[in-house]
């Protein structure tokens, strides 16, 4: 028998802006703060093997870098990476968070797409690509002299 009272989740979820794989990436960012950084994919995909025991793709990264660009989690100038104060602010949210090693991606995805976390969207004018990561420079193990 149907029970009428029950709530139908299959519609009512709404849908995230972020997705896991983007909670991973700004995740591993752990090694970044508001100072510009050249960006090092070996160590963002080592912190995020740390934390998923698997390798995050590249085109996996570079979706997720200009998604958290677009609300103003992170900024990326002349190839190097910043967290924003806005970032940094949710970092903070993420580690009072309990539980161990293991919830840090499910509870970065849960407070990145929190209707409490207020994100701006910035205009493609605003953004840095970061096709320049696609380069073979900038492939995994290959050094950046």
């Amino acid at each position: 028998m149907i029970n009428p009272f029950k709530r139908d989740t299959t519609t009512t979820k709404k849908q995230q802006f972020f997705s896991s794989t983007d909670a991973w990436v700004f995740a591993s960012l752990w090694g970044y703060d508001t100072q510009l950084k050249d960006i090092d994919l070996n160590e963002i995909a080592a912190r995020g093997d740390l934390l998923n025991h698997s390798v995050l793709e590249l085109e996996e990264i570079v979706l997720a870098l200009n998604k958290l660009q677009q609300k103003g989690l992170i900024v990326i100038q002349n190839e190097k990476l910043a967290i924003t104060n806005e970032g940094m602010s949710i970092k903070e949210r993420i580690v009072k968070k309990r539980g161990g090693l293991f919830s840090i991606i499910p509870n970065t995805e849960s407070i990145l797409n929190s209707p409490r976390t207020k994100l701006e969207s910035y205009s493609a004018e605003k953004i840095s690509s970061c096709e320049f990561l696609l380069r073979r420079e900038y492939a995994y193990g290959v050094r950046k002299d």
